[in-house]
């Protein structure tokens, strides 16, 4: 297979969070003590953090309490404290900017196919891991995610059609709200676009991703800060987005990533001269090397981060295809159905 785990589950929310943190108790361990590193060289203590996570969780509970059950799931199978689990999943507390992600939706013979490169720390290459989810018997969601994260936390697709893919995006507006990560979870039980939509602009959440979303041959694109968002509904043959903000007033007060600016503008630059776009060229820009905005992140000393998964979803089909590690020496996709 592609090289990560897979885990296929069923029933309720705590159910499936139990199952999950049963599978991955080792994982799960490993990316609480990566992320509390963090908090080594600051001089408060770890209970300021779960305290103020504990502000966000207020929030939570009021419009999404079945995903606080997901999560107490996961950290009883997994047999980490809850609070700690909770302070993994409201990120932005523990994760300085980290410039992940490369994505490209491309419409071809009246279908929508969507390419990403999930670039995170070198580290945790051996910490992701593929699910396949039956809710209550009501939906299912499919999707490559990270252990100890909510489900939702990179590119997932659900029963109703609805694929969502996130880039992690910056902005200088960061209050205490609903945890983007809670966000994105809540969006793959979406039966609709516009129910993803509103979700995400949900006025009480804390920060926010990109959002990339397919439907019925449709593609909105979602950028958030969590006390605002911007929809952009795509027609365009193509689209791309990295790490930073395309609408010009969100961008304003974004934090600025030059990383993820040179990345956007290579991969753009390239596209425009492999028109018209097929699978290999798609490939190929996803794959590329040139330049000061590499696209394809190869780990080394000045660069922890790198392409850790190569991503593909066929949306007509609603099938998802990885492989593990870099792009440009991925041969294999393995296939995995809704």
């Amino acid at each position: 297979m592609s090289g990560f785990p897979f885990i296929e589950v069923s029933g309720d929310y705590y159910d499936i969070g139990f199952q999950i943190g049963s599978r991955f108790k080792k994982q799960f361990k490993k990316a609480l003590s990566f992320n509390f590193k963090a908090l080594k060289n600051s001089s408060k203590d770890i209970d300021y953090f779960i305290d103020l996570s504990s502000k966000d969780l207020v929030f939570t509970k009021k419009y999404f309490p079945h995903l606080i059950n997901e999560i107490k799931g996961m950290a009883d199978g997994s047999g980490v404290d809850s609070d700690l689990l909770w302070l993994l999943n409201d990120e932005d507390i523990l994760l300085d900017s980290v410039t992940k992600c490369t994505t490209i939706v491309s419409r071809r013979n009246d279908n929508i196919f969507l390419y990403h490169n999930e670039d995170f720390y070198s580290d945790f290459i051996d910490n992701m891991y593929v699910f396949k989810v039956n809710l209550n018997n009501k939906i299912k969601i499919l999707g490559l995610n990270y252990a100890g994260l909510i489900l939702g936390s990179s590119t997932s697709l659900n029963s109703f059609g609805l694929i969502q893919c996130i880039n992690s995006v910056y902005h200088n507006s960061f209050k205490r709200g609903i945890p983007k990560n809670i966000i994105s979870r809540a969006v793959m039980e979406s039966k609709s676009l516009n129910e993803a939509v509103r979700i995400i602009s949900n006025k009480n959440s804390g920060s926010g991703y990109n959002h990339v979303l397919v439907k019925d041959n449709k593609i909105f694109d979602v950028e958030s800060i969590g006390s605002d968002s911007k929809v952009f509904d795509i027609r365009s043959s193509s689209y791309l987005h990295t790490n930073h903000y395309l609408y010009s007033k969100f961008d304003k007060d974004a934090e600025n990533i030059p990383s993820s600016v040179s990345r956007y503008d290579n991969a753009l630059s390239l596209l425009k001269y492999s028109m018209p776009l097929d699978h290999g060229k798609i490939i190929s820009v996803l794959s590329s090397h040139d330049g000061s905005g590499t696209i394809c992140r190869h780990r080394s000393r000045k660069l922890p981060e790198s392409t850790i998964a190569s991503i593909i979803v066929d949306s007509n089909n609603l099938k998802l295809y990885l492989s593990k590690g870099y792009r440009c020496r991925s041969r294999i996709y393995d296939g995995y159905s809704m």
